[in-house]
């Protein structure tokens, strides 16, 4: 995603500083050649240094969802997300940043049983990632410069994917190409899932609007999709057939539940569990309308353009 948007930004004339925990790996050479890059990380650095004579910060960077996460993981979701977008915000405010934009999850929602959620749904979020986002979002929508206006939009992403995705998606398309992958239930669970260059082209929008300020924004491809259409898109993606074969989620649970329990038993951390079988069945539907009709911003990506450039690039990197 970070790839996608700084080549974007490049375009559109911008001169961009990076600072990341990590280098670019050997796929993005190219794309941060002109890019002022300096690594580090957001809780031990000197951020005020880094964003000097920047008049727009858009900050990414974050502890990501961790499935099942043990009580280290959580208290660093608080320093990492929390504590650290605090002092990201603090030091923009200093320097008198005039934009800010701040990469939220539409997981603050919380599971969307029967429903779609928009900006006007109490949020709900039931991970530690989560709710240290929506703890973040609140710190930064609560920031003003020096004449009291607020600087800050919020966007709260879909599930991003892509090529440069290393996330569930990335896995699962994985294990589809491997003929690993057998569906929990009938894949009718919703989801709500963006590509990342139509991300870019958010950011974008954005920058290009200032009535976005103080504003929080749903990113989404438009649509909502079940599980089972997303598998279909990454088989024709692929070239292949899904299998009309899953396993039945009772049993599975069931089977699950009776193992974690054996391996706590034992004192043991089960790297398996319910939790397993509630993200692959749970509802995450939301509504990305309000951005689309307040900025004008339109999709590049559906669902088959999207999985289609993703195996391609995937395939050229060696990656499946």
């Amino acid at each position: 995603m970070g790839p996608a948007i700084i080549k974007d930004l490049i375009k559109a004339g911008f001169k961009i500083r990076v600072f990341a925990k990590d280098s670019p790996n050997l796929y993005f050479r190219e794309e941060y050649r002109n890019v002022d890059f300096i690594t580090g990380n957001i809780i031990d650095t000197n951020i005020t240094k880094i964003i000097d004579d920047c008049e727009i910060v858009i900050h990414m960077a974050a502890l990501a969802h961790i499935n099942n996460p043990g009580p280290e993981i959580r208290a660093m979701y608080e320093k990492i997300n929390v504590e650290g977008t605090s002092k990201i915000i603090n030091a923009a405010i200093q320097r008198r940043v005039k934009r800010f934009i701040f990469f939220s999850t539409i997981g603050v929602y919380g599971p969307t049983v029967n429903n779609i959620a928009d900006e006007s749904s109490p949020p709900n979020p039931k991970s530690p990632y989560a709710k240290s986002k929506l703890k973040a979002e609140n710190i930064v929508l609560s920031a003003k410069d020096e004449k009291g206006n607020p600087i800050s939009t919020v966007i709260r992403l879909a599930t991003v994917y892509g090529p440069n995705d290393r996330g569930n998606f990335s896995k699962l398309a994985r294990m589809i190409s491997k003929g690993l992958f057998i569906s929990i239930g009938d894949g009718s669970a919703k989801k709500t899932l963006i590509y990342e260059n139509d991300v870019a082209g958010a950011v974008k929008e954005i920058l290009n609007n200032s009535l976005t300020i103080n504003k929080v924004f749903n990113i989404t491809d438009g649509a909502i999709h079940s599980v089972r259409e997303i598998i279909v898109a990454i088989n024709e993606a692929l070239g292949k057939k899904p299998m009309n074969f899953y396993l039945p989620e009772k049993p599975l649970r069931w089977g699950l539940r009776i193992f974690e329990k054996s391996t706590n038993m034992l004192g043991l951390k089960s790297k398996f569990g319910e939790w397993i079988i509630d993200k692959y069945t749970e509802d995450i539907a939301v509504s990305g309308e309000k951005f689309m009709k307040e900025t004008g911003f339109k999709p590049r990506y559906d669902l088959k353009t999207g999985w289609r450039e993703t195996v391609e690039i995937m395939k050229a990197r060696g990656l499946i």
